[in-house]
């Protein structure tokens, strides 16, 4: 359990209470990555200690969530809407959740994708925890341009890491698109099952990183209201 510290971030600012929270959801996406090169060494021991790691971080997340939602002021004037702030927040959030999704789905079934998808899969991941780390970036620099009152050099530093996440997650949707071909193209030696529920891990690690997307784009609302 994480100690009660968000209410003091609160007050200080609450963009550094939501850069805490997307650290420990960075946390979750990284344990991910480890997960599933254990799950396709076929090292389900190993896995699922990965997997406890990325559900803890999850439950972390959850956790700062729940504390963060009560501590944000109510009445108390803010230079971001609190609405602005609480959508980021579940945006955030959704990324972690998508993350557990993954790990508990794989390991339950022990699932793992044929050889040839190897260096594919790893790569794919990848993409999806630069994309998070990208998020991470952007929301540190917007505490930055919080505590500046909004200057145009450090929007401008924001905008731009910005343009690096999506870039990311546009490259996460090229390769989808690879390695949905290059299953298709021996999904008729797995197990039917398996093979629906391949493509749906697909889909769901590509949509961490559009999910990292969706993070930056309601930073753009917090620091264009």
């Amino acid at each position: 359990m994480l100690p009660n510290l968000v209410g003091e971030s609160v007050l200080r600012s609450p963009m550094l209470a939501l850069m805490e929270h997307m650290a420990v959801v960075l946390q979750a996406v990284e344990a991910l990555g480890d997960f599933a090169a254990l799950a396709q060494d076929g090292a389900w021991d190993r896995a699922l200690q990965a997997q406890q790691r990325v559900a803890d971080r999850e439950s972390d997340a959850d956790h700062l969530k729940q504390q963060l939602r009560g501590d944000m002021p109510k009445s108390v004037w803010m230079p971001v809407a609190r609405s602005d702030l609480l959508d980021l927040l579940s945006a955030q959030d959704k990324i972690a959740n998508r993350a557990k999704d993954i790990a508990g789905l794989m390991l339950g079934r022990q699932l793992a994708f044929p050889g040839t998808l190897t260096e594919g899969v790893r790569d794919y991941v990848a993409l999806s925890v630069q994309a998070t780390a990208g998020a991470l970036a952007a929301v540190e620099a917007t505490q930055v341009l919080y505590q500046s009152g909004f200057g145009d050099r450090q929007a401008a530093e924001v905008e731009r890491l910005i343009v690096d996440v999506e870039r990311l997650e546009r490259a996460s949707d090229r390769k989808q698109v690879e390695l949905r071909a290059q299953l298709f193209q021996v999904e008729k030696d797995l197990p039917p099952v398996d093979a629906m529920f391949l493509y749906q891990v697909l889909d769901w690690i590509g949509s961490v990183a559009d999910r990292a997307e969706k993070v930056t784009h309601r930073l753009l609302l917090v620091i264009k209201s």
